[in-house]
């Protein structure tokens, strides 16, 4: 099954995506808000999140509080592990073909949508495409309906270095809302 990631603060369009995921069987993490999808990477990072990493992030640009969507961006870039996630930056303003550009340069974005998003078919095919066009390997990848899960990670993240000073780290989950097939979680750490 395919894993996506989402971060949108608005929440009809929260709740139109997630139903969109679910028509489309995808699992995946989502943040409302751009400090927590940067707490979650971190923890990616640091090799805390055991899950299957998403291969596909839709980003909305303009978030509440200190880190937008740009930021978001090119945070995954930086990130070792998510550094090849396909971005698909949307919003709702309107941008001028500068700011298109500086935002597409800043996240090395794959595309940039406008909302409202489009059909539901038009907007699966888009996806598709882009995870096509977006893998770095020369062999095909098959399409959203038949993906088969990756194989779990077989060694340990952790440095060596840091397993010796402290063997079980335990660090609080950052707020992180889990969907899958239209059932959600929320694990919130400090909520």
């Amino acid at each position: 099954m395919a894993t996506w990631m989402v971060v949108e603060d608005e929440p009809d369009l929260y709740d139109m995506v997630m139903a969109m995921y679910d028509t489309l069987g995808v699992e995946g993490v989502s943040f409302a808000e751009g400090e927590e999808a940067f707490d979650w990477i971190d923890e990616v990072d640091k090799g805390y999140y055991q899950g299957e990493l998403p291969e596909l992030v839709l980003l909305d640009i303009r978030l509440p509080g200190s880190v937008d969507g740009t930021m978001v961006g090119e945070r995954l870039r930086k990130s070792p592990r998510l550094k090849n996630i396909v971005i698909v930056i949307m919003t709702a303003n309107r941008l001028s073909p500068e700011d298109e550009r500086e935002i597409m340069t800043r996240t090395a974005a794959e595309s940039l949508i406008y909302k409202p998003l489009p059909k539901l078919t038009e907007f699966k095919q888009m996806l598709n495409d882009l995870l096509q066009n977006g893998k770095s390997s020369a062999m095909p990848e098959p399409m959203l309906e038949e993906r088969m899960p990756e194989e779990p990670m077989l060694e340990d993240p952790m440095p060596e270095e840091q397993m010796l000073e402290d063997p079980m780290p335990q660090k609080p989950k950052p707020k992180e809302r889990w969907f899958r097939r239209g059932w959600f979680r929320r694990l919130w750490s400090d909520r």
